[in-house]
């Protein structure tokens, strides 16, 4: 499936090309061609050079993807998120629809900044795979794992996914979703009055397990209670009902604590087989990347043996011709040496009677010509590195607005969720982003509502562009300097 960020009409788009002609008078299409679906992305079909592409509004939303790439998600998100799920699946079911058309990838769900409402993006009669799983591997990724229940949560709904298919979300992910009404975990201290008055007053769906041997007591406290109230009126018959009723009691206390320990013991395993099946498929990874490398490893050796043996083939006629050049050069130099001695020895017979006159320095001909012949060795000095040059944002003043000196850098006006906050009512929530890769800059769009410029240039919606000292860059109205 091909999609890509446009900008048409004012609007940002993620358009979706079709792989064949629609039935534009099939009925998905024409419900989906009229809007008004809660939950939905609005969509029309359009025709451009004889293909057909799918245009979804997603103008000031951003994709999970871009908004939880680099933060943690937390207990609320997952809560709201589900919530937003089931409304959907009950809007498709009233419109029937089908929910399988509906593309669970994280760049495919967006949400708005302002009031954090979920939009999903809906394909008529969408043949392509689940893509729910892809979903909860990106809350697995990404989820705050301080938080245990949630945690687990997403774990167990990841597993069962996995054994029941699409048929778990139907109605038991719902279920199993009630742990997250659960309080957070706090540390085990000595319980009190007041933490008791609160545990028999919570309902029976979020009390803690471990909290049925609580809950007894707090029913003896209330019927305690009870009785004092009364004042002594009892009789035999009320004390044979109480006696009755602290058997029944007793006898519900012991199922109580059989269920609690069977859930405890039930919840070990459940953890014991996740994480042993994690740590199966991290081993099969591991293997296939292990087999990878292997291969890897045996093709360079293969290239390595067949290099050997062609370098030593010309190395060794390499050496050969280097030991011939170099007797040549011995010989020479020999007789060099030879002639120059004879030389000397003529020169001292020759001069023998001229006392008080010098023999000029001789002079080394052959070693300059040979020295031009081989060359002269020349001392480098070693330089030091170059300082990297730290980028800069400025103003149109000439004023430094930041320094860029992370991977990272976002800007927007929302203080909080961005780095650089442009207090400017052209530029959006999260309007833009700078990148720093491999020592290249590039400045990419974050389907801002009035653009990203640079140089005069609209970029479309998630398109990143290489930046170069001195460019312009504006964002809405605001113009920044890159330097």
């Amino acid at each position: 499936m091909q999609t890509e960020y446009v900008r048409s009409l004012n609007c940002n788009y993620e358009r979706v090309l079709l792989e064949e002609k629609p039935q534009e008078k099939k009925y998905q299409y024409c419900i989906l061609g009229r809007g008004g679906i809660k939950g939905l992305l609005s969509c029309s079909l359009r025709y451009i050079n004889g293909q057909a592409y799918l245009y979804y509004d997603i103008s000031s939303k951003q994709n999970i993807a871009q908004l939880y790439g680099n933060r943690c998600i937390n207990r609320e998100w997952v809560k709201e998120f589900l919530w937003s799920f089931r409304q959907i699946r009950q809007e498709l079911e009233r419109f029937l629809l089908d929910v399988g058309n509906v593309l669970w990838y994280p760049q495919q769900i967006f949400q708005e900044l302002e009031s954090n409402v979920f939009s999903f993006l809906y394909i008529p009669y969408y043949e392509g795979e689940s893509s729910f799983g892809h979903l909860l591997e990106f809350l697995a990724e990404h989820i705050d794992y301080g938080d245990e229940i949630l945690a687990d949560c997403v774990y167990h709904m990841y597993e069962q996914l996995e054994r029941s298919g699409d048929a778990y979300l139907d109605a038991q992910i719902f279920e199993d979703a009630k742990c997250l009404e659960l309080p957070m975990k706090l540390q085990e201290k000595e319980p009190s009055a007041e933490t008791e008055d609160q545990e028999e007053n919570l309902p029976g769906e979020l009390a803690p397990e471990n909290g049925c041997e609580k809950r007894e007591s707090g029913r003896e406290k209330k019927d305690n209670r009870r009785t004092r109230a009364r004042g002594g009126k009892n009789n035999k018959g009320d004390e044979r009902e109480r006696q009755e009723a602290l058997r029944e009691r007793t006898e519900n206390e012991g199922e109580s604590r059989n269920t609690c320990r069977q859930r405890e013991e039930t919840g070990g395993e459940k953890r014991e087989n996740r994480e042993e099946i994690w740590e199966n498929k991290e081993e099969k990874r591991g293997n296939s990347r292990e087999r990878e490398e292997n291969g890897r490893n045996k093709k360079r050796s293969i290239m390595n043996g067949e290099e050997s043996r062609v370098t030593e083939d010309t190395g060794g006629e390499k050496r050969e011709e280097r030991k011939k050049i170099f007797g040549f050069w011995d010989g020479r130099r020999k007789r060099n040496k030879e002639d120059r001695e004879d030389y000397l020895e003529s020169m001292r017979e020759a001069m023998g009677g001229y006392e008080g006159f010098a023999v000029a320095e001789e002079t080394k001909y052959e070693e300059d010509k040979e020295q031009e012949e081989f060359g002269q060795t020349i001392f480098m000095e070693e330089k030091p590195e170059q300082e990297k040059h730290i980028r800069r944002l400025y103003t149109s003043e000439g004023k430094v607005l930041t320094i860029i000196d992370r991977a990272l850098v976002t800007i927007g006006k929302k203080n909080g969720e961005v780095d650089v906050v442009l207090d400017d009512s052209s530029v959006s929530r999260l309007h833009a982003r700078i990148i720093r890769e491999n020592g290249h800059y590039y400045v990419e769009d974050l389907n801002a509502t009035n653009g990203t410029f640079k140089n005069g240039l609209r970029l479309q919606p998630y398109e990143k562009r290489e930046l170069e000292e001195g460019d312009e860059i504006k964002f809405g109205r605001k113009m920044l300097v890159f330097r």
